[in-house]
């Protein structure tokens, strides 16, 4: 039923405009837009164990039921300076707002629920940074710091990343509707971790979430099918429509926080995923995206304790599912 009703869709899409557009990031420089982008993250612990040396221990306390919330609500200024070889070249961005907040609750073992609410904020708010592409090399500096960022802050530009352009799922030629083609999950990168490390995070986080979160960025790995659907009429703009559909994987390995150093924590992190991409076919540039994801997200912790000691390793596994929602709108400003 839903293959059938995306086959008409395509055929109503595909009166709406020629059958063979051309699609490229073509858009005259330089470019001002506001990028504002909506995440959220919705995750249930639905299974918990520990083993001492490999034998199933009994819990006294289950901790199953335990809810995670995420939400981040950002805007970038982006100064589009210079393009090349279909990609945005010279860009200046500004982090005119990075702003989240995160609630976790559980139910305790006499009827109550325990929260904890936490807001996050990131030393980048306020910030100016300058992305030159060379070939393959990508050079960053920093334009306007903030209040809170020093030069200690420029150590940790390698983390943010620029791509919002969305070009590197474009087909390399004019493309018919129904046609499909697949990218490497990386690609989606800025659906998934939109900017990068933008150390968003709250003060009562620890180093070793970041640390395991970039990771996780860094490690994608899968593909993705892009499906181009036809063209949609939205006020008087032709819109190109790309379905995003796929599965991507990714691995961390960190040390916990406190722990000995013969201690790891291990992540496996597996996301199904389902988006939609509009492309601005007269403008040459993105229109919106949004990217529905599905997680299983396992997190294992191994300790091991001294020569002699008992239980000599304990493990620890949980496992979280849920979903995430992320959404991105371009605007072009005077």
């Amino acid at each position: 039923m839903k293959i059938a009703l995306l086959s008409s869709l395509a055929a109503v899409l595909a009166a709406c405009g020629p059958a063979a557009p051309r699609m490229a990031l073509d858009h005259a420089t330089p470019l001002l837009l506001a990028v504002r982008v909506e995440q959220r993250v919705e995750l249930e612990l639905v299974s918990h164990e520990v083993r001492d040396d490999g034998v199933l221990r009994a819990l006294a306390d289950d901790p199953t039921g335990l809810k995670l919330e995420s939400s981040d609500s950002l805007e970038f200024v982006d100064e589009r300076l210079a393009l090349s070889n279909g990609r945005v070249a010279t860009l200046v961005r500004t982090y005119a707002r990075l702003e989240g907040a995160k609630h976790q609750s559980r139910l305790t073992l006499h009827g109550g629920v325990d929260v904890d609410d936490r807001i996050k904020s990131s030393p980048f708010a306020g910030a100016s940074v300058r992305f030159e592409r060379r070939g393959e090399e990508l050079e960053r500096s920093l334009v306007k710091q903030t209040a809170s960022s020093g030069a200690e802050r420029e150590l940790a530009l390698d983390g943010l990343e620029p791509d919002c352009d969305f070009a590197a799922l474009l087909p390399a030629a004019p493309v018919e509707p129904s046609q499909r083609w697949r990218v490497h999950a990386r690609e989606l990168a800025p659906l998934l971790y939109p900017g990068g490390d933008l150390e968003l995070a709250a003060a009562e986080d620890d180093q070793s979430a970041r640390h395991s979160a970039a990771q996780l960025r860094r490690n994608l790995e899968g593909e993705i099918e892009v499906i181009f659907w036809g063209v949609r009429e939205l006020s008087g703009a032709r819109l190109g429509v790309f379905q995003l559909r796929g599965t991507a994987r990714s691995h961390a390995l960190t040390t916990p926080p406190g722990a000995r150093s013969s201690s790891e924590q291990r992540h496996e992190l597996v996301r199904e995923l389902d988006g939609e991409l509009l492309w601005q076919l007269d403008e040459g540039r993105a229109h919106a995206a949004r990217l529905d994801a599905r997680w299983n997200w396992t997190v294992v912790r191994v300790d091991a304790g001294d020569e002699g000691a008992a239980p000599r390793v304990v493990e620890r596994r949980s496992l979280f599912t849920g979903q995430s929602l992320t959404r991105i709108e371009f605007a072009p400003l005077p």
